[in-house]
C-alpha cells in the first residue's frame, strides 16, 4: 500500500497460504486512505425567536477517516451568522460550530425561514438545513407595586396601574383586587 501513487485507484490482488493443513486465498484491496467528513445533525431547528429575540444552537462535524479533515463552511442567508467560516479536524475528532442568528437580517413579516449551511472539504461536502420561526407574543411589564391614597381625608383610596406591553402581540389583561383593598 505505500507503493500506492496518491490519485491512483486501489490496488487488488490476493494473499495466498499454503500449508501443511491446506491452501488458503484470501483477497487483498488497498488504497490510499483520506479523511472522511460526517455530521451529527443534517437539520437544525433552532426553536422559536420569541419577538424576534437572537437564538442560538450548535452542531459537531466528525472526522471518520484519515488524515487532517479541513474544510470550509458557507450559509444562504444573512440572518444565520456562524462563529467560524474554515475548520481542521484530526482523526477521530470532530469540531463543534456554533450558530445564532441576527434577527435585523430577518424578513420583519416572515414567522418562519430555512437556511441551508453548506461544508465543502477534503473529505466530501454536505448541506445541513436550519429551520427559525418567529413567535410574537406579549410581554408585559408590571409593577412591583402600586400605591393607593386617598386624594381628600374620608374618600376611597386610588391610585394608577401602568402596564407596558414591549412584546409584538395583544396582551389579554384581566385585573381584580384581593382582599384588603
Amino acid at each position: 500500500a505505500l507503493a500506492i501513487e496518491p490519485g491512483m485507484e486501489p490496488a487488488q490482488g490476493a494473499l495466498i497460504i499454503s500449508s501443511d493443513g491446506g491452501r488458503a486465498k484470501i483477497p487483498l484491496r488497498a488504497g490510499i486512505a483520506s479523511p472522511r467528513l460526517s455530521t451529527d445533525t443534517t437539520r437544525l431547528d433552532l426553536g422559536p425567536s420569541r419577538n424576534f429575540a437572537p437564538v442560538n444552537g450548535s452542531l459537531r462535524l466528525f472526522n471518520y477517516g484519515l488524515g487532517t479533515l479541513k474544510g470550509t463552511l458557507r450559509t444562504d442567508r444573512l440572518w444565520l451568522v456562524l462563529d467560524r467560516v474554515s475548520f481542521e479536524c484530526a482523526t477521530g475528532r470532530s469540531v463543534e460550530i456554533r450558530v445564532h442568528t441576527d434577527m435585523e437580517e430577518f424578513p420583519a413579516d416572515a414567522v418562519d425561514d430555512t437556511a441551508l449551511i453548506t461544508v465543502e472539504s477534503n473529505g466530501g461536502n454536505l448541506q445541513i438545513e436550519v429551520t427559525l420561526n418567529v413567535e410574537r407574543v406579549p410581554e408585559l411589564e408590571i409593577p412591583q407595586e402600586v400605591r393607593l391614597a386617598a386624594p381628600e381625608p374620608g374618600s376611597a383610596p386610588q391610585g394608577r396601574l401602568v402596564l407596558h406591553n414591549r412584546g409584538l402581540a395583544a396582551a389579554h389583561v384581566t385585573l381584580w383586587a384581593e382582599p384588603p383593598y
